[in-house]
């Protein structure tokens, strides 16, 4: 015989239907009432008996607490679970989320250093080509400036040239005036000054003595003035 406590308060109502024990119950676990047949595992109908149907009445209860407990224990675990995948999913999604924020710091810092690397270049390239420029203007300045010293030298040199070939050309007509000038008054002297005036073809002054009066390549007789003005 089965060691199971028979004495004990049952809920529900056990009734007996065509012969048989029936149970009208709702077991822990249930949310309706239900009736059953009250029958021991392995019998195929129900109990005859009362001591056999109450027998029955607690291996249900039994049992129905026992799925009932197990069903919580499932449930309270499945929900246990569930919290804990759901506080791994939140934890992933915050790493996930923190990988992406961090990812796109790192991107737009990537992009930032390649855009001041770039305008660093085109700054540097600027400044070479203004380096260079400033370079070659420096360099054709210094060429135009040599340029302009060796004109000035060459037209200094020409210049010194002309006013050396001038003064000698000066002094030689200086030195042919005085030698026709004193040609020409000893021309005069031998002409006899005989003490006549006429006019000077230069100027025009009147009254002057005919040996102070001499004739230019022109044909005309001029005064010593004119004569100097003339040679000069």
């Amino acid at each position: 015989m089965s060691n199971r406590p028979r004495k004990m308060e049952l809920p529900g109502r056990m009734y007996q239907k065509n012969g048989r024990w029936w149970w009208k119950v709702r077991l822990p676990g249930e949310t309706r009432v239900r009736a059953g047949a009250l029958k021991l595992e392995g019998d195929p109908v129900a109990a005859k008996t009362r001591r056999v149907a109450e027998e029955a009445a607690c291996d249900m209860w039994r049992l129905a607490i026992e799925a009932d407990a197990e069903a919580r224990i499932r449930a309270e675990l499945k929900e246990q679970t569930e919290k804990k995948i759901a506080r791994v999913k939140a934890k992933a999604a915050e790493v996930i989320a923190e990988a992406e924020r961090k990812a796109k710091v790192e991107a737009s810092l990537r992009i930032e250093a390649e855009r001041q690397t770039q305008s660093h270049c085109e700054a540097l390239e600027r400044a070479l080509a203004r380096a260079n420029a400033e370079h070659t203007l420096r360099l054709e300045a210094e060429r135009r400036a040599r340029m302009e010293a060796q004109a000035r030298s060459i037209a200094e040199a020409r210049l010194e040239a002309e006013t050396e070939l001038r003064a000698e050309a000066e002094r030689k007509a200086n030195c042919e005036f005085g030698a026709r000038t004193r040609a020409q008054m000893a021309s005069n002297k031998e002409a006899g000054g005989n003490g006549r005036a006429a006019s000077c073809e230069g100027c025009g002054r009147d009254g002057v003595p005919e040996i102070n009066l001499s004739r230019i390549d022109s044909g005309q007789l001029v005064c010593a003035d004119c004569l100097i003005l003339t040679s000069a």
